[in-house]
């Protein structure tokens, strides 16, 4: 069941290590933002084929018989496999997740994208995860575009439409860059935050 806008708060990492690789993410997907457009202006919606190109990755699309999965990379081939039966909103942040690895995880040749809640990612598998999320988000959402775009609109909705993505991944965004206020006092922590985004986003299934 979707949350309700009192249920979605900002979502912090409080350490000093989490803040310094946030920030390392951020500068990450901007710098990379910059030389895929060069002289053009960083306009939303991203064209995520265009960065893939830039990287010299492949995209390729079709079904995967574990019907959980909804992406897949492997890095030794440069490719990134999505699920073709996915909403586009789905796709663009797999695809962005993926790239994520790519880019942050040298030490990960393969990886699996599953619809499924965080708690059933391995441990030592999670911060991982959540630094791939966050460099989705971040790759579709650019920091200072979204600033821009709230203080023009100060419409989550309308931000959502205009980088591409679904309502409550514009909203956790500008929640996480202190655009949008507490909500009724509640901070989740990340492993929450990840896991309500993730089961909302990509639910399992019923049997």
């Amino acid at each position: 069941m979707e949350p309700t806008k009192s249920e979605v708060a900002v979502c912090k990492f409080m350490s000093e290590y989490s803040a310094e690789r946030i920030e390392k993410i951020e500068c990450l997907t901007w710098d990379l933002l910059s030389e895929v457009y060069g002289k053009e202006p960083v306009v939303p919606p991203i064209d995520l084929n265009r960065v893939a190109n830039y990287l010299g990755l492949e995209i390729w699309q079709g079904s995967f018989q574990d019907e959980r999965i909804v992406g897949a990379y492997d890095k030794t081939e440069r490719t990134i496999y999505l699920a073709e039966d996915i909403p586009y909103v789905r796709k663009a942040f797999t695809m962005g997740h993926e790239i994520g690895h790519f880019l942050l995880h040298e030490q990960r040749p393969k990886e699996t994208f599953y619809r499924c809640d965080m708690d059933a990612v391995e441990e030592e598998n999670k911060l991982e995860e959540q630094e791939a999320n966050w460099f989705s988000a971040s790759l579709l959402m650019p920091r200072r575009v979204v600033r821009s775009l709230w203080l023009a609109t100060k419409d989550s909705t309308e931000v959502a439409r205009m980088c591409g993505v679904s309502s409550l991944a514009a909203h956790y965004r500008l929640a996480n860059l202190g655009l949008l206020s507490f909500i009724e006092g509640k901070l989740l922590t990340v492993n929450e935050m990840v896991r309500r985004a993730v089961n909302i986003c990509y639910p399992q299934r019923k049997q």
